[in-house]
């Protein structure tokens, strides 16, 4: 049986750690236990398989993302002590780990397959494929605003004087505060070596009350010269020259050091291509129990669905996980 002690050892390294499972033409089920797949190793699926061998070991846990393998360092806090770490502790703990990327899954069947041609099928499926960005055709060459460390290069970069034009998209998205928490760092750098620069916020968020909090921030401690908020609405921007650094916009023309825009975001392909998502952008699931409303046994964990729209954050995840993982306890009792 894996007990604590088992998962200190492997914490710290004094138990061996067994490989990423190979992903085989056919997969045969060690368990007997009711088959739980697990698409995606963000917060949210990582948290969900951790939990579900902590609390439901009955179970067959399998968690699919291509990026799990043995360099990934993604993790899951269990207690104030204990974590997993990477695909080996994860496979060592009784979770079979693929590496490999999902193309199509058949919803009704609830089969899964890779890229490699092989498939897996559950019982129950768990959907927490995180976002996508949407692209249009200027939006798929643009510094992402939370990319701080390409941000800040750029910012290095420019000469005295310029403008930094940062677009903040349309809510729902991830890390709600990212692109405010992002532009007061780019105010604190530039108020330090480019005082006479400036930098442009154009929001599509008129009415939240976490841009009126950021607002208020930066006209105390910033000052509206280096930092200006502008509301705008969708179409605001009609193009943007990547040659000449210009946007292009209904209110004119604006020419910029460095443009950071986020694009508006929307569930994973992979759920939404699994009819998860319909007619929106985000998957429809019961607020309670995080079902898909289109499917039974299918559940949408995280930032994909629309049961916390305005709080994708990491701890939101969690608490999906945690409250699923109560949900699948209850069922196998």
């Amino acid at each position: 049986m894996f007990n604590r002690r088992s998962f200190l050892k492997i914490i710290s390294g004094t138990a061996a750690t067994s490989m990423v499972s190979p992903a085989m033409p056919s997969l045969v089920y060690a368990g007997s236990g009711m088959r739980t797949v697990i698409i995606g190793g963000g917060v949210a699926g990582i948290r969900t398989a951790a939990r579900l061998q902590q609390f439901a070991n009955s179970l067959d846990v399998t968690l699919i993302d291509p990026t799990m393998d043995l360099n990934t360092r993604k993790y899951t806090k269990i207690n104030e002590t204990l974590r997993y770490e990477s695909a080996p502790v994860l496979s060592a703990a009784g979770i079979d780990v693929i590496a490999q990327k999902v193309v199509q899954v058949e919803p009704v069947s609830k089969r899964v397959q890779l890229a490699n041609g092989a498939s897996v099928e559950a019982d129950v499926l768990v959907f927490a494929p995180g976002v996508d960005f949407k692209t249009t055709s200027f939006t798929r060459s643009l510094v992402h605003p939370l990319n701080e460390a390409l941000v800040l290069r750029q910012l290095e970069s420019m000469q005295k004087g310029g403008v930094v034009v940062v677009g903040i998209p349309r809510a729902p998205y991830q890390y709600p505060q990212g692109p405010y928490v992002q532009v007061s760092h780019m105010a604190d750098y530039l108020r330090s070596h480019n005082r006479s620069a400036k930098i442009l916020v154009l929001d599509h968020n008129v009415d939240s009350a976490l841009a009126h909090v950021y607002r208020r921030q930066w006209k105390k401690g910033i000052g509206q010269r280096l930092v200006e908020w502008i509301g705008i609405n969708e179409g605001y921007i009609h193009d943007i020259d990547f040659d000449s650094n210009t946007i292009n916009t209904v209110g004119g023309y604006i020419r910029a050091a460095v443009i950071a825009v986020m694009p508006e975001q929307q569930a994973g392909t992979i759920a939404r291509n699994a009819g998860l998502a319909v007619g929106t952008d985000w998957c429809q699931v019961d607020s309670q129990s995080f079902e898909s409303v289109h499917y039974p046994d299918i559940y949408v964990l995280g930032d994909a669905n629309d049961a916390a729209p305005n709080n994708k954050t990491a701890f939101t995840a969690m608490q999906q996980a945690d409250d699923f993982v109560r949900i699948m306890v209850d069922k196998i009792a």
